[in-house]
């Protein structure tokens, strides 16, 4: 609503002049009849309506009306009353009038220049709101328009505005088509404060239906409620038409692709319809002929050609489309009219055979075939156009086609490989169950390899063992790739057969989860066995060679008693034949001691070349030189039985790198060779087998990248930490940060360690961060209001060139400065509240007194928004701010003003009253005097009727009625005061407007 300015200009068609007009003469005519009937108390508020109207209307011209008013009110006087006192009360009763003539002139002037200011900006904002391409509405929340401009209209069919609104109460269901969408944006718009491009269908005024997109703001109170929605509107019907036609043509040129490529029923039916009609074809053949040559498979038109019995032996070309020729090799030019055997003299046989099967009969045939003269295989769809004629879909699927024949090769390679290798190979499903096993396997448990696929894994082991064994199995699941893993395989027999296995599992194409371990094994019982026979040999030689000893040591001790008594018996003979039986058995223990030595020798040797006697306890080493082997039966078993296997710990390693959301790989830091890769890296790259970490991350390397950071992570042998960097990868279009750092891997090796962390996003964050700055800070130092950003210390961070004008600041004398600096010390107190409800992340708008660097106080009209990252964690505060100090300066006039006649009023000696509605609503201090009540508040809020005498009642109920219809009326009554007593009182009554009602002003005195 635009406002009205009065004009200083005086113009005879002007109302306002007339009022004037009319009050003058009124108020003469009033004056003339008191003075005449010697009322002249009452004569001079009659010419403040006069002196008031004319300098609110006219400003200084009217302040010269008012001059000759008042020069007719003291020509009244001087008239009717000559007497001294009259004329002294009426001279100070001009200079009252001179006060009101120049006050009300002042604030009249200061009025309309605001208003001009209000007028100019209203101009400006109601010719772009008028003349704007898109719709502007204002709506309250319960769904009724309250404002919008002649654009909005229009879009929904209607030639005015205000026709609109009257023909629209209910927004929801009125305009929108589906009403939910008006309680979805008031949705958003509560939670959110703002929504953008939010599309919705609305009816038109015609009844069809139109496409809208809304960009919309909620209104808010100081209590953070919805008011009102304000926002614009774009029709976007003709857009939503042009893709949903687009989507139409994209829908049938789809299902035309995929008739042509994927039904061949439908093809045939759609050619047959083509070729059956000249109309059609001429009508389509644009169409068509767009398709035809578009088209990804190898289009052909052909006719048959048979021998006089009617059997076909070649076939013409008629057409052919560009996929055609790419997939042959044959240009359209070269081969159009001509036929087959011409084109290709070599063609085999069963082309023809198999067109003219399609061409005569009508049979639709799909088949792939090989062709010797252009050396490819086709995938082939042929079907009969009409009698003698067939069309033809081809694809070259050489590529697939050789690619099949080599998998096929490889295929049966492997099959025969696996089939016929020496070591039982065992492969099983993720859920622990055969899926296939080898002849050497089939022998190995004494079962058929059909009895066995299917089945769980524990049907292979001992049932003592079979725990702990599927216990190293389900460690393959997480990546443990096993060298040596010793298990026990029972036969069906009953025998128990000792297998060192070693296994790879075998993941999806992409990476992510595992479809199959293999395993190949090498039964290694023969060797435990002679194994522990030498152990056993061993430990009988050991024994065998101390009894020698203590046979030996036994021997000669009865031997020497022996020769000591054959000596005391003094027989010569004897004692001759006792030693030379005694020296024979001493040179047979001699025999026996040197072979003692020799058997020692020989136990040392044994030990040396044969590692007996230092074995494990199951007598076993591994058959590799970098992994010792898991046989079931070691020192730690009783420790693996009661905790967890190093297999399992390995796997828990595994499951924890492949739940890492980043890349995840371990390389030989001197033959970089790949020794793990976690899920994530699978996914990206597939199986890295046998691979070189340049040659598998980077393709098209063949030699270490040259920005490899293996001389960073090992300094004189020993690791140097985490090394970081940031890299982008160009062949996955990403970038990465690095952290890098040598570790020890399960070999006691060095090996390097890398974990890259996807941070695309971040770098696109940043980047746009940065183009959003540079944006965002063109924009606020062109904006056309002050802007201020603060950290959470309310420091400052930026302001604006406009903030700055303001205050009289430069930007670098401001920055990290506290916003207090620049306050005043009495109003750090209410910064310090308005901040406990920033820090809580709520908004705010309000006014506040700054100290400009000369020192003059300014005001401004603050808008603030708190800052919060995304934990919700105050970070800083934005704010946008207007100077308003012009509209506080009027603002504070006004106050003064209105003090001035307040003062006025409570020191006038007339009662003055106001009642709204019958209620009333202010009395001043002399009033209630009058009526004998202590304060005006014991009047306030009591029917206005009460203090009127009974018997005047009835009459003062008719002026309340009559008096909004004449401008003032004056009557003799009675009041009751508050004693109960009656006083003769003196009453003008004169309409007047409160809080935007209707009320009325009451003068009263006592008569």
């Amino acid at each position: 609503m635009r406002l009205p300015v009065f004009s200083p200009g005086i113009r005879l068609t002007d109302p306002y002049l007339w009022l004037l007009v009319i009050s003058v003469i009124i108020t003469c005519l009033m004056s003339y009849v008191s003075l005449w009937m010697g009322w002249t108390e009452i004569v001079e508020i009659f010419w403040y309506i006069p002196i008031i109207i004319a300098c609110a209307g006219y400003i200084r011209k009217g302040f010269v009306a008012s001059l000759i008013i008042i020069a007719g009110y003291m020509g009244f006087i001087l008239h009717f009353t000559p007497d001294p006192v009259s004329v002294s009360d009426a001279l100070f009763r001009v200079v009252f009038f001179l006060f009101i003539a120049a006050t009300v002139t002042y604030l009249s002037e200061l009025r309309a220049r605001s208003l001009t200011k209000v007028r100019e900006s209203e101009d400006r904002y109601y010719t772009l709101f008028s003349n704007a391409v898109l719709g502007i509405f204002r709506t309250s929340q319960a769904g009724k328009y309250l404002e919008m401009n002649p654009a909005f209209a229009h879009i929904a069919g209607y030639d005015t505005p205000e026709e609109m609104m009257a023909a629209i109460n209910d927004i929801g269901h009125q305009l929108y088509v589906h009403p939910e969408d008006r309680e979805r944006i008031v949705e958003l718009l509560s939670s959110q404060g703002e929504l953008r491009g939010y599309e919705a269908e609305c009816w038109h005024r015609s009844g069809s239906s139109i496409w809208i997109s809304m960009n919309a703001k909620a209104v808010r109170n100081d209590a953070n409620d919805l008011l009102l929605i304000e926002g614009t509107i774009e029709d976007i019907t003709a857009r939503k038409k042009a893709e949903a036609e687009l989507a139409i043509k994209n829908e049938d040129l789809q299902s035309m692709l995929e008739e042509l490529s994927g039904s061949e029923e439908e093809l045939k039916q759609q050619l047959e319809e083509i070729l059956s009609s000249q109309i059609e074809i001429e009508e389509r053949e644009k169409k068509y002929q767009q398709l035809f040559e578009s088209n990804i498979a190898g289009i052909g038109l052909h006719e048959i050609i048979c021998d006089p019995s009617g059997r076909p032996y070649d076939y013409r070309f008629l057409e052919v489309n560009r996929a055609f020729e790419d997939f042959t090799g044959l240009h359209a030019e070269d081969i159009i009219g001509k036929t087959a055997c011409e084109v290709l003299p070599g063609i085999e046989s069963y082309w023809i055979d198999t067109y003219g099967k399609v061409a005569l009969t009508g049979e639709t045939i799909h088949f792939e075939n090989y062709s010797g003269d252009l050396g490819k295989y086709f995938d082939v769809t042929a079907y009969s156009t009409e009698l003698g004629r067939f069309a033809t879909l081809v694809l070259d699927v050489t590529p697939q086609k050789l690619s099949d024949i080599r998998i096929k090769e490889n295929n049966a390679f492997l099959e025969n490989l696996i089939d016929n290798a020496f070591g039982p190979i065992i492969v099983w499903s993720p859920d622990f169950r055969i899926t296939r096993i080898n002849r050497a396997g089939e022998f190995l448990v004494g079962r058929q390899a059909e009895e066995l696929v299917g089945r769980s894994l524990d049907t292979l082991f001992p049932p003592d063992e079979a725990e702990r064994s599927l216990r190293l199995i389900r460690t393959t699941l997480e990546g443990v790739r096993w060298e040596t893993v010793e298990l026990s395989i029972q036969h069906q027999d009953g025998s128990v057969k000792t297998v060192l296995w070693n296994s790879s599992t075998i993941y999806s194409p992409e990476g992510n989860n595992p479809i199959a371990t293999i395993a190949q094994g090498r039964d290694v019982t023969l060797e435990r066995r002679l194994e522990r026979e030498k152990e056993e040999t061993t430990v009988q030689i050991q024994e065998n060679i101390a009894k020698l000893a203590i046979l030996n040591d036994g021997i000669r001790n009865p031997l020497s008693i022996i020769a000591f008594i054959a000596d005391m018996t003094g027989d010569s003979r004897l004692n001759e034949s006792i030693q030379v039986e005694i020296n024979r058995i001493d040179e047979m223990v001699s025999s026996l001691d040197r072979e003692w030595a020799h058997s020692e020798k020989i136990l040392e040797y044994l030990k040396k070349h044969t590692q007996i006697g230092r074995s494990n306890a199951s007598g076993s080493q591994a058959f590799s030189h970098t992994h010792q082997p898991d046989t079931g039966t070691t020192e730690t078993d009783g420790k693996e039985k009661e905790g967890l296997l190093p297999q399992e710990i390995q796997a828990q390693l595994y499951s924890i790198l492949d739940s890492i959301d980043a890349l995840v790989y371990v390389a030989d830091m001197k033959r970089y060779e790949i020794l793990y890769i976690n899920k994530k890296v699978r996914s990206l790259y597939g199986d890295s087998s046998g691979k070189k970490c340049y040659s598998f991350f980077q393709t098209d390397l063949d030699h270490p990248c040259p920005f490899c950071t293996n001389d960073r992570l090992i300094e004189g042998g020993t690791p140097t930490g985490v090394y970081r960097w940031e890299y982008y990868n160009p062949h996955l279009n990403r970038w990465y940060d690095c952290r890098d750092r040598a570790i020890t891997w399960t070999d006691g090796k060095l090996v390097r360690l890398e974990i890259a962390t996807d941070i695309t996003d971040r770098k696109a964050a940043e980047q746009t961060i940065q183009e959003s700055e540079e944006k965002f800070r063109r924009i606020v130092d062109t904006a056309q209001e002050g802007i201020w950003q603060m950290d959470r210390q309310m420091n400052t961070v930026y302001v604006n060139h406009l903030l700055t004008e303001i205050l009289g600041y430069s930007a670098e004398e401001m920055f990290m400065k506290n916003v207090t600096y620049f306050m005043l010390p009495e109003d750090h107190a209410e910064h310090e509240a308005r901040m406990e409800k920033k820090i809580q992340g709520f908004n705010d708008k309000y006014e506040q007194r700054f100290v400009r660097r000369d020192g003059s106080i300014c005001w401004m009209q603050v808008s603030v928004t708190a800052l919060m990252d995304p934990n919700q964690g105050f970070i800083g505060s934005f704010a946008m701010l207007s100077d308003i100090t012009q509209r506080k300066e009027v603002e504070s006039a006004l106050k003064e003003s209105e003090e001035k006649f307040r003062t006025i009023i409570e020191t006038s000696h007339y009662g003055i009253g106001i009642h709204q509605d019958g209620i009333i609503e202010y009395v001043n201090p002399f009033g209630s005097s009058i009526l004998g009540y202590e304060s005006p508040d014991d009047l306030i809020g009591k029917p206005a009727i009460d203090v009127v005498d009974i018997a005047f009642r009835e009459m003062a109920l008719e002026r309340m009625v009559e008096v909004h219809k004449s401008t003032v009326s004056t009557i003799h009554e009675q009041f009751i005061r508050a004693d109960g007593s009656r006083i003769e009182v003196e009453v003008r009554t004169a309409p007047f407007v409160l809080h935007n009602r209707p009320a009325v002003m009451v003068l009263f005195s006592k008569v």
